[in-house]
């Protein structure tokens, strides 16, 4: 049974706590190191398994589906203080669930004297889940660069499709310095991409010199002679957003480029105007002198790289190194990395070391995270740009944080370097004012998707936990939680944002057909390509923007859709491949095949399908649909859809016979309002209303 956790208030009630000690914790402490096991016989199941501490008093446990923007309060499970594994078995095959797990210790110093803090873990699990499907992605490349760069962008093009995504190039003027006017001609391009693409954009690639917008009144490093406007890539992904320069009156002596004032054409706004929905990533390699190569010559290696990684052509340990230079000190900034690295391997496969001996090959690591006091050129006790010019970096992602250099655009910055590096280096963020969330790329999700967020995740919302904490913390006699930077308008990621953790070749789909049946019925069919592990499919009708059909892939052709649509309908059909990490099952997408056919005046509903009963209705903590089949099918699908459209949950269940079975829905993690159940099987559809009140 579910019971209340009022989780928020206590956080909060501790900023004014005094503790009786000052004596700190690690980055690790806060760290809850989950990792998952999954299983389908004899029953879908999800073990959670977590490092142990030696101050661990009590393991709270909460769950949401992962597209609900909150835990709420509820917890599903309270563990005592030597819990390490907790198994759900309520979860249904092909659905992505989040959980939070909240560790509470206390350190006993003297018998009357005790410290206490919170630790957080978060994984993104689930059994043959399907990822998000791959879209467009629109890359805007410097226009200097367009012959230069030919060959390159034509193979990451291909390289994309491979991978089941389309693309858009588009050359914009070059801007060295900054140019308000530049800035806001590629916004407008971007606004006109996304009416012309009906909003099928996913990814925004910003390629060599492309204008950089400046905003907000900030210094997330905290020195004072850094407040100011810093550069803003995420303004170009904030469509809905609305970003003004009339406020901000912020001279900066110290440095010029921090200046903002009225009429500048730098942006008032420090945080986000609005909910980011598409990432954007830079390449950006101008103005680092101290590397060899020139600015061409890094982009092209930089393109190699990525093709390199994207094409399996060397063996990634799922292992990671951290180089932390700041232990104690208040925040834990490393605790991003000591939270989020085993998700791909173990708790036992991250690491504590120097940086550059790690890193110095012959094997390559899947992630590296180092942070010390910084300049522009430096991070204490990491690296310096000298460095990274002249000595190997075997990792495929970064994240660096120190004091200056997370203000990119600089001479031979630091954060820009990162990516210059050779052998294998393609991405690189300032990590630690906020906290990154990187945990659903372990289910499939690419590093644009984490990206987002931790550009949208705010800890405190109206006096309760937000989606994702990174820690509470002690510094001197306070406690409070790590907020530094949140929805902070120089979150940003250096490197293509269509990236993942795992990316191995998927066959490609060679083709495939639609014709219209009896009972208008559309049939889609495809031959199998040998290596797939199952097959989805994904409609369109305006031949932009795709919808999953099959919330798990199905074994064979053919597929039966049903629709109301008068016009062109088009069909993509994928081969997947299952892969395993140490946080569930998902399928990866290889490159699709095609068809599209015109209908007039398909039925919604022709057949029915099954018949179904949901009780109880409203629903307020949890329901069943009691669903009766009156025909044998290979196929049983179930999807739950807002008042918007939007897929809120969904479950698929294979070879059923024929008479009832009973599905648990979800409610206690649904805002309340009415939704629509569809139950869909090789015969047909059936739609039922389903109402949720809290």
């Amino acid at each position: 049974m579910k019971v209340m956790l009022h989780v928020g208030a206590l956080v909060l009630c501790l900023l004014f706590l005094q503790p009786t000690t000052s004596t700190a914790q690690s980055p690790k402490d806060f760290a809850v190191r989950v990792t998952a096991q999954v299983t389908e016989s004899p029953a879908p199941s999800i073990t959670l398994k977590w490092d142990t501490h030696p101050d661990q008093k009590t393991i709270i446990i909460q769950r949401k589906l992962v597209n609900a923007t909150s835990f709420g309060t509820d917890f599903v499970a309270s563990l005592d203080s030597v819990a390490t594994v907790w198994t759900d078995t309520a979860v249904d095959v092909g659905v992505s669930y989040e959980y939070r797990i909240i560790r509470d210790c206390i350190r006993f110093l003297k018998p009357d004297s005790a410290i206490r803090w919170w630790g957080f873990g978060y994984i993104n699990s689930g059994i043959r889940v399907v990822p998000e499907l791959r879209n467009r992605v629109l890359v805007l490349v410097d226009s200097t660069m367009e012959g230069a760069l030919s060959a390159e962008l034509t193979q990451y093009q291909a390289d994309l499709e491979a991978e089941g995504w389309t693309s858009t190039i588009r050359y914009v003027p070059r801007a060295e310095d900054f140019d308000p006017v530049a800035v806001g001609n590629v916004r407008q391009l971007i606004k006109d991409e996304l009416v012309a693409g009906k909003r099928d954009v996913q990814a925004i690639f910003l390629v060599g010199r492309v204008p950089i917008p400046y905003s907000g009144v900030i210094a997330p490093d905290g020195h004072q002679d850094h407040v100011g406007a810093w550069p803003a890539d995420g303004v170009y992904g904030d469509d809905g957003g609305f970003y003004t320069d009339g406020t901000a009156n912020y001279p900066n002596n110290s440095r010029t480029a921090q200046n903002n004032v009225p009429g500048d054409g730098k942006f008032d706004q420090s945080t986000f105007s609005s909910q980011l929905e598409i990432p954007v990533g830079r390449v950006d390699f101008f103005n680092l002198p101290e590397f060899q190569q020139s600015e061409i010559e890094l982009l092209k290696a930089y393109f190699n790289k990525a093709h390199r990684f994207r094409t399996a052509q060397y063996p990634v340990i799922h292992s990671a190194y951290i180089d932390d230079n700041f232990g104690s000190y208040g925040e834990g900034f490393a605790t991003t990395a000591w939270r989020t690295f085993q998700l791909w391997g173990s708790d036992t496969s991250v690491h504590a070391a120097d940086w550059f001996e790690s890193l110095a090959g012959p094997n390559v690591y899947l992630w590296a995270y180092g942070c010390g006091g910084g300049t522009d050129i430096s991070c204490g006790g990491v690296c310096t740009t000298k460095d990274l010019a002249i000595k190997p970096v075997n990792a495929v992602h970064t994240q660096l944080f120190g004091s200056y250099f997370g203000d990119w655009n600089t001479k031979n910055n630091l954060l820009r370097s990162a990516i210059a590096t050779s052998p294998t280096a393609i991405t690189c963020a300032w990590v630690g004012r906020p906290a990154w969330y990187l945990q659903r790329m372990a289910l499939g999700g690419t590093i644009g998707g984490s990206l987002l967020l931790s550009q949208n995740n705010m800890s405190n919302v109206g006096g309760q936990m937000g989606a994702f904490i990174p820690n509470v913390i002690y510094s001197g006699t306070a406690a409070g939680i790590a907020s530094v930077g949140e929805r902070g308008i120089h979150i940003a990621l250096m490197g293509d944002p269509t990236l993942r953790a795992i990316m191995q070749p998927v066959p490609a789909m060679l083709s495939a057909q639609a014709t219209m049946l009896e009972q208008n019925h559309i049939q889609v069919s495809w031959n199998a390509v040998q290596g797939a592990d199952g097959y989805v499919i994904a409609r369109s009708t305006d031949g932009k923007k795709f919808k999953l059909l099959t919330s798990i892939p199905v074994d064979a052709s053919p597929y039966i859709d049903s629709l109301m649509h008068d016009g062109e309908v088009t069909y993509r059909v994928y081969a997947c491949a299952l892969r395993t990490t140490h946080a569930g099952t998902y399928y990866d997408f290889g490159k699709p095949a095609q068809t599209s056919l015109q209908v007039m005046d398909v039925a919604e509903t022709p057949t029915l399908a099954a018949t179904v009963r949901i009780t109880p209705q409203p629903a307020m903590v949890s329901a069943s649909a009691i669903i009766t089949v009156p025909h044998e099918t290979a196929m049983l699908g179930l999807t739950l859809v807002d008042l918007s459209g939007a897929t809120v949950w969904s479950a698929h269940r294979s070879n059923v016979a024929a008479g009832s079975l009973q599905i648990e829905l979800p409610a206690q993690g649904l805002p309340s309002g009415r939704y629509a159940l569809k139950i869909e099987t090789l015969q047909g559809v059936t739609t039922v209303s389903y109402l949720v009140v809290h």
